[in-house]
């Protein structure tokens, strides 16, 4: 819905990485919104080759709805690209965006302000090009491995010692 509204204002393309349970729907939707010839089921994406997706996309959208997401490693992944990211308010998704600085966050199952978001990152370039720096910088601050290593090493030592030291 929301790539429909989107695209009844401007020439869009949604490429749409995975597999899952729902691509037949998700396939029936697309042709009964008229959108079909604007949507490409890309299907099961090589990790490898994920960045090169992630690089040539104006936006990575990671409409989720469900607690099952969890983190939203997408957006990671895509805010590392440069890429500007929109992601819902659910789960660890809000902690992998900053709503308005890296990106932004939407309600779930909400295709009107899905569709808001996405003409917004679309429409303005300076706004796209400072939300995928910040993500990139951000990402580099927050989300590196040696990072990682070191927050689940304090959490061990939290646990274990009962201290963080």
């Amino acid at each position: 819905k929301a790539i429909k509204t989107v695209s009844d204002s401007m020439d869009v393309k949604l490429i749409i990485v995975g597999r899952g349970n729902y691509v037949e729907y998700y396939k029936s939707r697309a042709e009964f919104h008229g959108i079909a010839n604007q949507v490409i089921f890309a299907g099961y994406v090589e990790e490898n080759d994920l960045p090169g997706y992630y690089c040539e996309s104006d936006v990575v959208v990671l409409p989720s709805y469900d607690r099952a997401e969890g983190f939203g490693m997408v957006l990671i992944e895509a805010q590392a690209c440069g890429t500007p990211v929109i992601g819902t308010k659910m789960g660890g998704i809000p902690y992998a965006v900053k709503d308005g600085e890296t990106g932004l966050l939407v309600p779930p199952k909400d295709s009107e302000k899905l569709a808001e978001a996405i003409s917004m990152i679309l429409c303005d370039e300076t706004l796209a090009e400072k939300m995928g720096h910040d993500g990139y910088k951000r990402v580099r601050k927050k989300f590196t491995w040696g990072r990682i290593a070191r927050m689940t090493e304090k959490i061990y030592r939290e646990v274990v010692y009962g201290c963080a030291e």
